[in-house]
């Protein structure tokens, strides 16, 4: 694998993963008729997680490869493959190539998913927090050392699950000379060893969203 990259994650590339993960499970379903049975119409959240997702937070952590999950309502005749792991291209050289994907053009795609137990699932977000919390399982343990940024559903796109965020204010700015709301946050996972850095998060008007922890240093808006 080639070295880290430490460009910032922008919100067209979030949609990107969220549409390579749609391409791969309408692939699975209909390779694996019986599990498209079960799940195809299960789908709740798809998020971004691990090292790429704690560097979409902080711009510090750098990009290995991306680890995208789909989460699914669990079905009582069985749990959703856990061991299936599909690995794609994701397409652009902006964040380097990887070493592993002879053909590849940008970096590798791990796309894995997981069925979960849970009363009520109106609420993504809490489902997913619920899930992380209790670590009952391996998989949850392993997430919740990182952390889990939501790319599906797209109304949600870009929402924090993991770590928990607490908005401390709200300010109506510009950042880099562009229109945008920044909103101050306290966290309660240690993002990264910059103690004396502030979170913050700028949504801009033109709808990028841009999360991670600033030093006094101008925010560099996402490519």
């Amino acid at each position: 694998m080639s070295e880290r990259s430490y460009k910032p994650i922008a919100t067209a590339d979030l949609r990107r993963l969220a549409v390579l993960a749609e391409a791969d499970r309408a692939d699975l379903f209909r390779r694996k008729p019986e599990t498209g049975h079960l799940y195809s119409k299960r789908l709740f959240a798809v998020a971004l997680c691990q090292g790429a997702a704690l560097h979409y937070l902080d711009g510090r952590n750098g990009i290995k490869d991306f680890d995208v999950w789909s989460f699914y309502r669990a079905h009582s005749k069985r749990q959703f493959p856990p061991r299936r792991n599909a690995k794609v291209d994701f397409g652009d050289p902006k964040f380097g190539t990887a070493d592993d994907g002879p053909d590849y053009i940008g970096r590798r795609v791990d796309l894995i998913g997981r069925s979960i137990t849970a009363e009520d699932f109106s609420d993504p977000v809490a489902v997913l927090r619920d899930y992380l919390r209790g670590r009952r399982t391996e998989s949850a343990r392993h997430l919740a050392e990182k952390a889990m940024v939501l790319i599906f559903p797209s109304e949600l796109l870009g929402h924090v699950v993991w770590p928990i965020l607490v908005t401390k204010s709200i300010v109506r700015t510009e950042v880099n000379g562009e229109p945008a709301t920044v909103v101050y946050i306290d966290d309660n996972f240690n993002l990264t060893s910059q103690e004396a850095a502030t979170a913050v998060k700028v949504m801009f008007d033109n709808g990028d969203v841009l999360i991670g922890r600033f030093d006094g240093h101008d925010a560099q808006r996402p490519a």
